[in-house]
């Protein structure tokens, strides 16, 4: 890269960093003050925070020390002040040192919040550079060097939901960012002899191809999801030198293909686990039963209906959806029966 580049680049990313200080310099801080709810069965949830609020500005990178024990507080984006846990704190002192790491925790525990608030790190200290998409078809060249991806496309479209819109392009599913395409062969078919053409979906990025060295970091979302043989696709891809970061719940399901990277990772990376529960997570009938169920505790019959929440979670007898079903699949015998006459 010559100097001319260089400097370029340079001014680009000193743009990107005034414009996110201006943006946290105009927005008006407020507190947050959340209505007390009955938390008795839930005793570890804050009640002085919140899970779904979406970081938009953050101080320096520089700010983030291990020597700091003050309290560390980032804007959401609607300039509510959000004081991040020590659990929080620490992966965010992590990530943005430039170490690869992994960050674990079940639904609400503000994985989200730290992926934002290390994104926002990592762009500021100047660690993510800027992006040379180099022909990619997905990337866009002159955002931050910074990809976050994930398996699905589900669980891309939620985080791009959570992400300002210069970084909304940066958030792919791993297929995209290798650029999975169709690939044609012509094979000779062994009963036959008869030559006809085949089909595969392959990566055409790999180690002779390999992805942009000026992707500086990926953040691997879900990676609970990631099989190994899709995570070495990505390590192939890349021989320069990335960050790898990890987030993933050890309780989500596995991938659909092989075994996860995710349990691997844990034993190779530096690990922060969150376990504070957020209030306004669990306002969440999903996230809220899915903690019950995690906490080994039963749920009686008689407690079943009041899960029910009106446009949000429906209550079904099993028993009786069962006898339901084979009563309809009795009568639609029946009905196909010929007529005896």
């Amino acid at each position: 890269m010559n100097n001319s580049t260089q400097s370029a680049n340079r001014d680009k990313l000193l743009a990107l960093v005034a414009k996110m200080r201006a943006e946290k310099a105009s927005t008006p801080k407020t507190e947050i003050n959340t209505p007390h709810h009955d938390l008795q069965t839930n005793p570890g949830i804050n009640r002085h925070s919140e899970e779904n609020r979406i970081v938009q500005t953050l101080p320096p990178a520089s700010s983030i020390s291990e020597s700091n024990e003050s309290q560390y507080e980032i804007l959401d984006k609607y300039g509510n002040l959000i004081t991040l846990n020590s659990k929080q704190q620490e992966f965010v002192q992590t990530a943005a040192s430039g170490k690869s790491c992994v960050l674990i925790g079940a639904a609400g525990t503000g994985k989200t919040t730290c992926q934002r608030a290390v994104t926002q790190a990592l762009i500021q200290s100047g660690r993510a550079g800027i992006l040379d998409a180099e022909g990619h078809k997905h990337l866009i060249s002159g955002t931050a060097g910074i990809v976050i991806c994930a398996y699905t496309r589900r669980a891309v479209a939620n985080i791009r939901r959570n992400m300002p819109q210069d970084l909304q392009n940066n958030c792919i599913t791993i297929h995209k960012l290798l650029e999975y395409q169709p690939v044609y062969y012509d094979v000779t078919d062994e009963a036959t002899g008869e030559s006809k053409t085949t089909m595969k979906f392959e990566a055409t990025r790999h180690g002779g191809n390999p992805l942009s060295s000026s992707i500086k970091v990926i953040i691997f979302e879900e990676s609970s999801m990631i099989g190994t043989d899709l995570h070495q696709e990505v390590i192939d891809a890349c021989p320069h030198s990335v960050q790898f970061i990890y987030l993933g719940d050890i309780q989500q399901l596995p991938p659909v293909f092989g075994p996860a990277i995710l349990g691997f990772k844990l034993l190779e990376l530096p690990v922060v686990e969150l376990t504070e529960v957020y209030r306004q997570a669990l306002e969440s009938p999903i996230i809220s039963l899915a903690h019950r169920i995690l906490s080994g505790n039963p749920i009686p019959a008689k407690e079943f209906y009041s899960w029910k929440r009106e446009g949000q979670m429906q209550y079904r007898d099993w028993e009786t959806d069962r006898k339901s079903t084979r009563l309809n699949s009795s009568h639609l015998k029946l009905s196909r029966m010929p007529s005896s006459a």
